[in-house]
């Protein structure tokens, strides 16, 4: 909601194609949709013959099953994938604030549960189309 006073062009450009009258016409959940949307319409736009998208539920295993693999030329290591697997563990966003730090705990299904009706619609509105496009996506290294 930070760029909300002055929003990327994109996401101008987003809203307008969904017949909205701009980002300005958006409530704060379709917002950020389209700000979600303005990423994942940047990644299917970028996709090319080095592209491999992941989708979150592949995460972490594709990592070590397929694309590094892929990209060293060779299946890696156990001692690579128990590394791999230990740093998948770490929350991301820990920062330094005290309840923030510790083990990475998906929370997706939460979530998903928690999301009004609303907040599906949004994010079916502006994401469904380029998200598709990252799912249908068959890399070609990975062939």
């Amino acid at each position: 909601m930070k760029s909300r006073r002055f929003p990327p062009l994109e996401l101008e450009a987003l809203s307008r194609r969904l017949g909205r009258d701009g980002s300005s016409d958006l409530k704060p959940y379709e917002y950020c949709a389209a700000h979600l949307a303005q990423l994942t319409e940047s990644a299917a736009n970028s996709l090319n013959d080095m592209a491999i998208p992941v989708a979150y539920h592949q995460l972490p295993d594709m990592l070590w099953t397929d694309v590094f693999p892929q990209i060293f030329g060779r299946p890696l290591e156990q001692f690579e994938i128990d590394n791999l697997k230990r740093i998948s563990k770490s929350y991301s966003k820990g920062g330094s604030r005290v309840n923030k730090k510790g083990e990475y705990k998906d929370d997706t299904e939460q979530k998903e549960k928690m999301a009004s009706e609303e907040v599906r619609q949004a994010a079916k509105d502006f994401l469904k189309d380029s998200f598709d496009r990252l799912l249908a996506f068959e890399p070609p290294l990975l062939k």
